[in-house]
């Protein structure tokens, strides 16, 4: 089965366009349990689902695209934040990481 993740970009549209999840859901013809199941990455939506959302919300369908998780554990990530607070960190106390735009396979 394939994991999947919260689908923050419809959450945070759905909050400032004034929706609750039963609205939303009214305003797209969908099940309001189904809609709850995508935002909370029980589900993931099918290309059809996307489309509907983005015309009720009034946006892109590229803007409801879900972007892959980070690919930085926690403890990484604390690191990262610890070398860039403290200004005097040596060189090679940084992390080893790197940005990138790929998705892990």
């Amino acid at each position: 089965m394939t994991e999947t993740r919260e689908w923050t970009e419809l959450r945070v549209l759905r909050i400032k366009d004034g929706h609750t999840i039963p609205s939303l859901a009214t305003a797209c013809g969908i099940n309001r349990s189904h809609l709850w199941k995508l935002e909370c990455g029980e589900r993931e939506p099918t290309a059809q689902v996307t489309r509907v959302l983005a015309v009720a919300l009034n946006v892109p369908v590229s803007v409801l695209t879900k972007r892959p998780d980070p690919i930085y554990t926690g403890e990484e990530l604390h690191s990262i934040v610890d070398v860039l607070r403290d200004p005097d960190a040596e060189e090679d106390e940084a992390p080893d990481f790197y940005v990138t735009d790929e998705v892990p396979a």
